[in-house]
């Protein structure tokens, strides 16, 4: 099957099954190693909704080439993430990782985010 002769929503309808499928799988998907140089969609189209029922904040988040993935994140999540970015934001670390002056003497590089934490 050559994917240039499907229709878009054929291709969609591809790449929802066979995300599908890759879900179902127990072999974990690799982790990126530091500094990797992959593709990202930027300022993405995203929106984001309390989901009362669980207690959850559900972001969905848009990139052209497979749709709209999905997240579901707890209060300590939450907390993670705005704890991260807060500290990205207010310590200057967007600013002072352009081109000309990478990661300069004497400045503490950001951690990763993240978590080990199974939520």
């Amino acid at each position: 099957m050559n994917p240039k002769d499907l229709s878009t929503e054929q291709l969609d309808q591809l790449i929802e099954t066979l995300a599908a499928e890759r879900h179902q799988r127990s072999d974990p998907i690799k982790d990126l190693e530091a500094g990797t140089r992959l593709q990202a969609t930027l300022n993405p189209i995203w929106k984001a909704e309390v989901v009362a029922a669980n207690k959850h904040l559900a972001i969905s988040v848009q990139e052209r080439g497979r749709g709209w993935c999905h997240f579901a994140f707890n209060r300590q999540t939450l907390a993670d993430l705005t704890s991260y970015f807060t500290r990205i934001l207010l310590g200057g670390h967007l600013e002072a990782l352009t081109a000309e002056n990478a990661p300069q003497q004497g400045q503490a590089p950001m951690p990763p985010a993240g978590s080990n934490r199974i939520n």
